[in-house]
Formats: structure tokens, sequence, C-alpha cells
């Protein structure tokens, strides 16, 4: 796992979005279908079938890294230079690394802690809503990686502030219809995966929901700090949001159980958000649009509102039926979303239309 991740960080070097991303598509597929097919999973045969479904995608990031740079046709250079230069970056990512996982689960620990096992399995139900759109946000911070360190590089903080922009722009426009569909319906997505006695964590699940929707916002300016040199920063914004983020559990859990947990989940990603923008100001001198980001979030409430109006009509059937009812009204939902967007001068016809063509094109 360690060598296949080394070598996706080199295809995401080189900007091959596809080698980067295959990889993580192939392992929980592959995972997926032994599930599918067995009825009984012995664990120890399903860690050695993870092993070789790892050396399988090994082999091929080996060939497929053959392909597009043969390290064989060159001779090493001195390794100590280099390993001067890289150690202060390494280390300051790895230290970040180390604070965001050793954090990344305290919800649970401390309603553990805190609340009886009831609750943990509730919160535990909704802990996927958090996750929603976490992988948009990693899947660009990847790829904006590379470009934001050579254009700053480059001496070009115009052109790179204006590329960040428009990734903001963008990835709160195609997210925030989706995050209020998930807002509006949680109670029955939530019923329907997991069954009705979780239906009491509605309220922790939309806080949830909004929380995630502003994940990939900081994703994306932690993978640009990054890009621009300075993994140390990063260090301190994880290491704040660590530190605020035991305090939230430490106060809310006792008191409200899971529904805290989702406060907390929430406050700890605007900490998240203003740390980086801070960082980035001070850095490059960026800041966001704030009329664009009041403008989105009114439509995305108005959408939210509208869509748990809908809900109101709808008849008790059968779960496909349901399923029809809802799919239908979310897309009359997002037309309406985009539709009042430019209607309010929010986006135009044109930039859909361009998004559209970047989205589907192969």
């Amino acid at each position: 796992s360690a060598l296949v991740s080394f070598l996706n960080s080199l295809f995401n070097a080189f900007q091959r979005p596809l080698l980067l991303s295959y990889s993580g598509l192939f392992v929980n597929l592959a995972l997926f279908i032994l599930v599918i097919i067995t009825k009984e999973i012995d664990i120890f045969y399903l860690c050695w079938y993870n092993n070789i479904i790892y050396i399988v995608v090994l082999i091929f990031n080996i060939t497929f890294l053959h392909h597009i740079f043969n390290l064989f046709e060159y001779r090493a250079s001195p390794i100590k230079p280099v390993a001067k230069k890289l150690f202060p970056f390494g280390l300051a990512s790895m230290s970040s690394s180390i604070v965001s996982h050793a954090t990344l689960r305290l919800d649970t620990i401390f309603l553990t802690f805190f609340q009886d096992l009831a609750t943990v399995g509730v919160y535990s139900a909704l802990v996927p809503f958090g996750r929603i759109f976490r992988v948009f946000g990693s899947s660009i911070s990847k790829i904006f990686f590379p470009v934001s360190s050579e254009l700053y590089g480059q001496g070009k903080t115009d052109e790179l502030k204006s590329a960040l922009g428009k990734i903001h722009r963008n990835t709160l426009l195609l997210l925030t219809p989706f995050a209020a569909i998930f807002i509006a319906y949680s109670g029955f997505i939530i019923e329907t995966i997991f069954g009705s006695e979780f239906v009491q964590g509605i309220n922790a699940a939309r806080i949830i929901v909004i929380g995630s929707l502003i994940s990939p916002i900081s994703i994306i300016n932690v993978g640009t700090i990054n890009g621009l040199g300075y993994p140390f920063k990063n260090t301190i914004i994880v290491t704040i949001s660590g530190v605020t983020n035991i305090i939230f559990h430490i106060i809310l859990i006792p008191l409200y159980g899971y529904n805290g947990a989702a406060i907390a989940f929430l406050l700890n990603r605007v900490v998240r958000v203003t740390a980086s923008n801070y960082y980035l100001n001070e850095i490059i001198e960026y800041k966001h649009n704030y009329r664009f980001l009041l403008g989105i979030f009114s439509v995305g409430i108005f959408l939210c509102g509208s869509l748990l109006s809908a809900h109101t009509i709808f008849h008790k059937t059968g779960i496909y039926l349901m399923m029809l009812q809802y799919t239908f009204v979310s897309l009359v939902g997002i037309f309406l979303y985009f539709v009042l967007c430019i209607a309010l001068n929010i986006t135009s016809f044109n930039e859909i239309k361009r998004m559209g063509k970047i989205l589907f094109k192969r």
C-alpha cells in the first residue's frame, strides 16, 4: 500500500490524473466484488486477498511508470544535496499527516467515553455523510498541487489566484445542489440504508452535510499551500484544527450527544477553512469572493427549502417508487437551481456550458 501510494505521487508529479486515480477504484471494486459473491468471509483470507490486490496494482504502477519515465536510462545524482532540500519539506508534510490521522476519529472516541453505545451506533451511521464530498476535494487537490507549484515557481501569482478562485467557485457551484438534496432527504437515505431506528440522527446528518460541503475548499487550500512550498504552515493549520476539535468535542458531546459531535465536525471544518484562507492571503494575497459565497448559499438554502416542501406531498409507497419520486424532484430542483443562479448573475449559461464540456468531454 505504501509503495502504491508512493508511485501514485509520481503519477501526480507527471500530471497523469487517470493513472493517479485508477488504483483506488481498482482496490475497492475488487473488495466489493468479493463481498458480493461470497456468503461468508474468513478474515484471514480477506487479508491475503487484500495483499494480492495491492501487489497487482503495484505491478501495474511499475509498468506504467516505466512507460512514462524510464528510470534506468539515467544515472543517479548525488543524494545528499537533494536530501537537504527535501528533508525539511517532507518532515513538515509528515508531521501534518500524523496530527491529522491522530485526530481523525476523535468524535467516535469521545462519544464512546461520554455516551452509551447506542448513541455511538447512530453516529457511526452518519459518518459517511461527512465523506460524500471529500473525494471531490482530494481529487482536485492532487491534480492542482503540481500546477500551483509550477505557477508559483514561475512567478505567475495572478494566474495562480485566478485558477484557485475558479476552482473554489466551480466546486461550490457544483456541490451545493447535491448538498441541498442530501440535507432535504437525509431521513429517507438513513432509513433506506440503515433502518428506521437510525432516523433519530437526521438533524446531526444535516449538520454534517454542511460541514462536508465546506471540506473540499479546505482540502484544496491545504494542497495548494503544500504546492507553494509551505508545508509547515499546513502543520500549524492541522494542529490548530486538532486542538480546537478536542475542545469542541469535550464541550459539545456531553451536552448534545451525536448532535454535539456533528456540530463539532462543522465547527472544525470552519476552523480549517478560515486558517487555510488566512495563510493563502498571507502568501499570495488570495481572498474569496464573498458576494458569490453569499449568493450561492442563499440559492442553496432556497433549493433545500423547496425540496423539503415537495417532500410533504410524497406518497408512502414501495422503496423503488419512492426513489423514483425523490430522483425526479431532485433533477427538477437542480435545473431550477442553475436557472436561479443565472438569473441572479451568480453564474452564466456559458460558464455552465464550459463546465459541462470539461466534465463530459471524455
